[in-house]
């Protein structure tokens, strides 16, 4: 059987490797990865599941992303391939130009005429005419119905979701889409789309300058591509998996904060919070009594940037749904910044509470937390 092989190389001045392997560095089954006496790794696909010349930056540089790396193609795979391959280790240059074994998870690979650059313009695209379509609502009277006591839906969502959902499964009919208003499942699909069309209606209903449209698109359960486009500040929060973060096409990162006892958080409450308001008022009295301050803004996805962007150190919130936290997640994580749940685990969409900062005070964060729900079982 013909193997491909390839190399993972710094992006920025990717070479053909030389020498023969020296070495084998852990793969998920079905794949081998190899070191080269240079020590470029070289990865081969026994299964030919690659198409022919992709090519894909992939990533995990240091926590402030300043280097990318890319795994280059050397030698064609089969005309019928599919543009995938999912390894699990490989040694990739640090911005110093040494090395270190790096997971990739859920790498792909992709060609010149990438999917995934199509992706990223959908996705902008659909986000931007959101927010024009909020723009032109805003400030309007607009009918209000009700999900719950203190869950809001106005006829902004629902037209702002129509919108997005149409513009998505126009361009990507094999994707699931997951919204909030009318589309809260879908069916299984490689790749699915986390909309939220109004992210922080009780601010847009009561007109408070707040609110904003995210959009994820997920492979197999992890966001790999968030955008959310607040409106009014005409601000563009983007991130793509291992590509960093950016801000109206700007780089950014977490801030610097050192202790908890320095930082400015955000939190929200949960729409059972009028039947358990004492259990959350408690713990936002923990982080109170040990930060600078904290701000409930009402939208998680704008929280989740603020900390990706250094204008907020932390933030944590019980009970919120994939389409709040799929694209502000990634941003924050792209940015630099650490996100898990509350007992300092990996964080899943819909999980129970997610917790996020700029990873210097995520361990103070972390035992607050602990303690808090050891003492009050929800």
């Amino acid at each position: 059987m013909k193997h491909n092989r390839y190399v993972a190389a710094d992006s920025r001045s990717a070479q053909k490797p030389t020498g023969s392997p020296i070495g084998k560095v852990r793969a998920t089954a079905g794949h081998t990865v190899s070191a080269s006496p240079n020590r470029e790794a070289n990865a081969y696909d026994p299964s030919g599941s690659l198409t022919k010349g992709y090519t894909e930056t992939v990533t995990e540089a240091d926590r402030y992303h300043q280097r990318l790396y890319e795994m280059i193609p050397i030698g064609a795979p089969p005309e019928d391939a599919q543009p995938q391959v999912d390894l699990g280790w490989c040694e990739l240059r640090n911005h110093d130009r040494s090395y270190r074994p790096v997971s990739l998870t859920h790498m792909k690979w992709y060609g010149k005429n990438s999917r995934v650059r199509d992706m990223v313009e959908v996705a902008t695209e659909a986000a931007a005419a959101g927010g024009e379509l909020l723009r032109e609502h805003w400030g309007t009277t607009c009918s209000v119905s009700y999900k719950g006591a203190v869950d809001l839906v106005t006829a902004a969502d629902l037209e702002v979701e129509d919108l997005l959902v149409r513009m998505l499964h126009e361009s990507f009919p094999d994707h699931g889409i997951v919204a909030e208003e009318r589309h809260p499942e879908a069916a299984a699909a490689e790749y699915c789309w986390y909309v939220d069309p109004l992210d922080g209606t009780t601010n847009f209903a009561h007109h408070y300058p707040h609110f904003a449209v995210s959009i994820a698109l997920a492979h197999r359960s992890t966001p790999v591509l968030g955008v959310v486009h607040d409106p009014l500040r005409d601000e563009v929060f983007a991130a793509v998996l291992g590509k960093g973060a950016t801000l109206n096409g700007q780089r950014i990162s977490i801030s610097a904060t050192l202790t908890l006892d320095q930082s400015l958080l955000a939190t929200g409450f949960p729409y059972d919070r009028r039947e358990r308001a004492s259990f959350y008022l408690r713990l936002y009295e923990k982080f109170l009594t040990r930060s600078q301050g904290i701000r409930r803004a009402g939208s998680a996805a704008l929280d989740l940037c603020y900390v990706a962007s250094g204008r907020l150190d932390g933030f944590w919130e019980y009970s919120l749904q994939p389409w709040d936290t799929a694209a502000g997640g990634l941003i924050v994580s792209e940015a630099g910044g650490r996100l898990s749940d509350f007992r300092g685990q990996q964080f899943h969409l819909g999980g129970e509470g997610i917790l996020a900062s700029n990873g210097l005070i995520h361990p103070e964060m972390i035992r607050v937390l602990r303690e808090f729900e050891d003492d009050h079982p929800k």
